[in-house]
């Protein structure tokens, strides 16, 4: 993040509007799959918005590859910065990782987000850190 300032700006992280949940999930490709030696680490975030508006809590995911598990060149997807070599497009992401398939996402939301309606429906590794 120091030698790429574009990169920690990706990131949800950053934004004092989303709180971090103390956990990643870390995942692959099978195989045979194009990309299978990237490992693709999830991020997961409350944002804090919803809640403070009354509403039902709402997370959201930042999603990094490390490129061939190499652990020396990393990539942020985002929908809001993707310039340079180290922030692409999530669409991009979809495409390489997702099979251009979404992850999960709200009912209604729009192709590219990967939001979560609540805690139940986050990966049961994240549920109780959620409630927390």
């Amino acid at each position: 993040m120091d030698a790429h300032p574009e990169f920690e700006d990706s990131l949800k992280l950053t934004n004092p509007r989303f709180r971090f949940l103390p956990g990643m999930i870390l995942s692959s490709q099978p195989r045979s799959a194009a990309h299978a030696r990237d490992d693709v680490i999830g991020i997961w975030y409350l944002d804090t918005k919803n809640q403070k508006e009354g509403m039902k809590p709402l997370f959201k995911q930042d999603f990094i590859v490390d490129v061939g598990r190499m652990s020396s060149e990393f990539v942020s997807y985002s929908a809001n910065q993707s310039n340079g070599p180290y922030v692409r497009p999530i669409g991009e992401f979809f495409q390489k990782y997702g099979d251009g398939q979404r992850y999960y996402y709200r009912s209604g939301a729009k192709p590219w987000q990967h939001h979560y309606d609540g805690v139940n429906d986050l990966p049961i590794e994240l549920q109780a850190m959620a409630r927390a």
